[in-house]
């Protein structure tokens, strides 16, 4: 079982000049999608919170995506006319990437489609505020993080009702947010968390690569 939080699908559809997106975790992410939508290999759980930040912020990455792709483009226009003047009979073409933002925005919609939805409760609320007014992580003092905490309690609540039902497969929760959910500037999960966590047997992937290989797929 997959939980993805809301930076790690924005990771589908960000400026592909980044130094950040690389293909190995885009291929997982493939491969995971492939996996969910056969229906049976793996089942994907959304946070209500998260489908509210991707509204919030999908359109700001389309167009900082667009916006590196044409500055791109036109980057190779200047450099083949440049190369032309020395000679060079070969161009680099750039034509595929016209629509490359929108076929990201295709794959990201297929994941909110075939994901399930696990919507917030009262408790849930509450149990996210104390982490906020406690500074437990993903929260800390001088940082709110408040919709982090909404998203781990969302998710604490499922991987609790599902151990209780007698699922005993592997939970995973995927995040590219490792500042909220490192511990400093490590690599390593915070401790909180790792208690928090392991209580449900939850892992932890900072990016689709990790999650694929948690999850055995």
């Amino acid at each position: 079982m997959l939980l993805v939080d809301t930076c790690v699908l924005l990771d589908l559809i960000r400026d592909v000049t980044r130094k950040d997106v690389q293909a190995h975790n885009l291929i997982a992410a493939a491969a995971l999608l492939t996996a969910a939508e056969n229906g049976n290999d793996l089942i994907v759980i959304v946070a209500d919170q998260v489908r509210a930040e991707l509204t919030d912020n999908q359109p700001g990455v389309e167009e900082e995506a667009r916006g590196g792709l044409t500055k791109f483009r036109e980057q190779v226009k200047r450099i083949n006319r440049v190369a032309a003047q020395f000679g060079a009979a070969t161009v680099i073409d750039t034509t595929h990437l016209a629509d490359h933002v929108a076929r990201t925005v295709a794959v990201l919609q297929r994941w909110t489609q075939v994901a399930i939805a696990a919507p917030a409760g009262p408790d849930v609320e509450r149990r996210a505020m104390r982490r906020v007014v406690q500074a437990l992580a993903p929260s800390r003092k001088g940082k709110e993080s408040a919709k982090d905490c909404l998203v781990v309690e969302s998710y604490l609540e499922v991987a609790g009702e599902l151990r209780s039902a007698g699922f005993i497969g592997r939970i995973v929760f995927a995040s590219s947010n490792t500042a909220e959910y490192h511990d400093g500037g490590s690599q390593t999960l915070h401790a909180q968390l790792q208690a928090d966590f392991g209580v449900h047997a939850i892992e932890f992937a900072p990016n689709f690569g990790a999650a694929k290989h948690s999850l055995g797929l």
